[in-house]
């Protein structure tokens, strides 16, 4: 059986959507979504007081993770549950998610594109759990993860990137 691990934000759901929508809530600044963000850590039209605020909404927010819009299509997640189904692969839904209740509401989004019961770990330390888990494939938006990934797993892991504008 092989053992699948897949980063949510800028692969299954778009974060930056779900974030710059919050931000035009609160400053009326641009939202767009995963494919027009050009760099991983800068929002366009906020400066850091206002990107920092706008975390501080998103973690107080008890839904925010679950109202997330897709950044892929609904026949991915129909794929990800026939591969569970048939007992050929094993998937693990890793992700940086710190808020509370990130977790659960994680699960739910999932849930409800119709992943049944999944596995969801809520970490930075994505090398290690791949290590820990013996992941054979990872799927990753953002190059440093799938680098500390394959190198933790001395190169067990193969590592995949989705090509997005901030990782180019």
């Amino acid at each position: 059986m092989k053992r699948v691990m897949i980063d949510m934000d800028g692969v299954l759901a778009d974060f930056i959507k779900g974030f710059t929508m919050l931000a035009w809530t609160m400053y009326g600044t641009e939202s767009y979504n995963v494919f027009e963000q050009e760099t991983w850590d800068g929002f366009k039209g906020l400066d850091k007081k206002q990107v920092g605020a706008v975390w501080d909404a998103l973690h107080k927010n008890p839904k925010f993770w679950e109202t997330l819009p897709l950044c892929t299509d609904k026949d991915t997640f129909a794929d990800i549950q026939r591969m569970i189904d048939a007992g050929t692969h094993d998937f693990y839904f890793v992700t940086n998610r710190s808020s509370k209740g990130a977790k659960g509401q994680t699960e739910r989004w999932l849930n409800g594109y119709g992943i049944v019961n999944p596995t969801v770990i809520t970490t930075a330390k994505k090398g290690e759990v791949a290590k820990a888990l013996g992941i054979h494939y990872s799927l990753e938006d953002k190059s440093e993860n799938a680098d500390c990934i394959t190198w933790l797993t001395d190169n067990k892991t193969q590592s995949f990137i989705l090509s997005r504008p901030y990782n180019s």
